[in-house]
């Protein structure tokens, strides 16, 4: 445990020259307020598309200049940023995701174009009958807590959320003494 609360684990295996980086916030859509279903998704999706220093196009290009990618997203009880690279560029590629997790802009642009997607992801999904069942399903166990939402949202609560509710809920739970390094 560092001095900042971070938790930071490290698992070897020897003969391979990579290195998976996950920082896991343990926290996520279990948090999502009840009008604001998708939250917790909207924000961590957000984190690789801009940062006080890089556009999500130059975040890109330094992770694959380091030869590895980099992904963010968020579930049930919690929300990760994860990159993998060879060994030796460990150090750079665990400066980008600081970057992500600590200096995400969420501009609006951002937030509406991935608001738009993710609508059109759920008139997709909508039309599988088994979606339907398992949300169904959902809602029946869970009722109206936590665990009863949709964690990627609903056509009626992504609208309302808003780049202040994206910058409450990082501010709330991507701090170093809700995360683990692995």
């Amino acid at each position: 445990v560092l001095p900042n609360g971070l938790r930071v684990i490290a698992a070897g295996r020897g003969g391979v020259p990579l290195v998976t980086a996950l920082l896991v916030v343990l926290s996520g859509s279990e948090l999502d307020p009840p009008q604001l279903s998708g939250l917790a998704s909207m924000t961590a999706s957000l984190l690789t598309q801009g940062t006080r220093r890089r556009t999500a196009p130059e975040i890109a290009a330094a992770a694959e200049a380091l030869g590895g990618s980099l992904e963010s997203g968020s579930g049930w009880g919690q929300s990760l940023v994860a990159i993998t690279v060879t060994t030796p560029r460990l150090g750079a590629a665990l400066g980008l995701v600081a970057e992500v997790a600590r200096e995400p802009t969420f501009t609006p642009s951002d937030l509406d174009r991935l608001r738009s997607q993710t609508l059109d992801a759920l008139k997709v999904s909508y039309a599988d009958p088994g979606t339907m069942a398992g949300l169904t399903a959902a809602r029946l166990a869970y009722g109206s807590g936590a665990w009863g939402h949709p964690a990627s949202g609903t056509p009626a609560s992504l609208p309302r959320i808003r780049q202040v509710d994206l910058v409450a809920l990082h501010r709330a739970t991507f701090r170093p003494d809700r995360a683990v390094l692995i």
